[in-house]
Formats: C-alpha cells, sequence, structure tokens
C-alpha cells in the first residue's frame, strides 16, 4: 500500500518563489545544492517545468504543506526552505548568501519552539547553511561542520540534575 502524497496547504503556492530553486541539490540533473539551477528563472519559475525532474515535481517545502506556519516562512521572503523528507528531521537549508537569517527575529524564537516540540518527539530540527550543520535543542546550538554521506544524527536523552536534557551525536550508517 502506497502512501498518498501531501497536499498543498489551502492558500498556499509556491508563485515566485524559487528559493528551492538554489538550496537543494537536484542528482538528476547534477545541480549541486546552493547554487541556482539552470533551468530557474528568477523570481518565476521552473523553465522546463513540465519536464522538470522527479525530485523537483515531488518535493513540497514545510511552507506549501502547513498552513499554519507564519507567511515570514515563505521561502522567497525568508531565505531558507524547511523540509521534513527525512524522518524525525525538520532541516532548515538557508541561502548562503544570507548565512546567519535564522539566528534572526522572529525565526530563531519558532525554531527553539519547533525544537522543544521536536525533541518531546524524539525528532531534532536541523539548519543547514552550506555544507555547515547545526542542530537546534531547547537549550542550546550545537554545530557538528560537515557531516559524511554515511553519517546520521542521533537524538540522545538522559536524566540530569534537572530533569530530562538533550544532546545529539553522529552515528555512522553502512
Amino acid at each position: 500500500m502506497t502512501t498518498p502524497p501531501p497536499e498543498i496547504a489551502p492558500g498556499r503556492e509556491c508563485g515566485s518563489c524559487t528559493m528551492c530553486c538554489k538550496t537543494m541539490r537536484v542528482a538528476e540533473i547534477d545541480k549541486p545544492k546552493d547554487k541556482w539551477c539552470p533551468h530557474c528563472v528568477i523570481g518565476k519559475g521552473c523553465g522546463i517545468y513540465e519536464e522538470r525532474p522527479a525530485s523537483c515535481r515531488e518535493f513540497l517545502c514545510v511552507y506549501l504543506l502547513d498552513g499554519t506556519l507564519g507567511e515570514h516562512w515563505k521561502p522567497s521572503h525568508s531565505r531558507m526552505v524547511l523540509s521534513n523528507q527525512i524522518e524525525s528531521v525538520l532541516r532548515i537549508y538557508v541561502d548562503p548568501d544570507r548565512p546567519d537569517v535564522w539566528r534572526k527575529q522572529p525565526y530563531y524564537a519558532d525554531l527553539k519552539k519547533w525544537s522543544a516540540n521536536a525533541v518531546r518527539l524524539k525528532s531534532i530540527v536541523v539548519v543547514q547553511v552550506g555544507d555547515n550543520v547545526t542542530v537546534i535543542l531547547p537549550d542550546r546550538d550545537r554545530s557538528f561542520g560537515k557531516l559524511e554521506p554515511h553519517q546520521r544524527l542521533q537524538l540522545l536523552t538522559r536524566m540530569g540534575p534537572r530533569g530530562l536534557e538533550y544532546d545529539v551525536e553522529i552515528r555512522s550508517q553502512p
């Protein structure tokens, strides 16, 4: 049994937003992340929309899926693309031309709030600027730099002197 594709939230659309065309990697056409796709007409859309690769057809950012997400998170405005394609991870791909935007308000406050909710669900919030990976935890941020393709982040919990404490470690997968 296959899972039905997610639906775009009422009132949401890409419109003139093309931020995923810059921040996301597209393997089918050897497009690296953080570089504009050669088929993108910036501020208008995909120049090969009808023939676009499968990964582009299937990708929906969290802004499109979650109608409760504030308008300030629209990628063309925030310069960040939110993705939940990896199970138990909310990943925020930041435009490398605005590397510190995620640290500004109201974004950082939202990330902290999401992190507090995520850890209770054994999930994590990850900010990625270029190859630099930072995990947002409720009480601190943990920078890991570049992760290798075989490395995965795993949430750890333990009882500390003030209650439950959270951390993240790198695990290798074969």
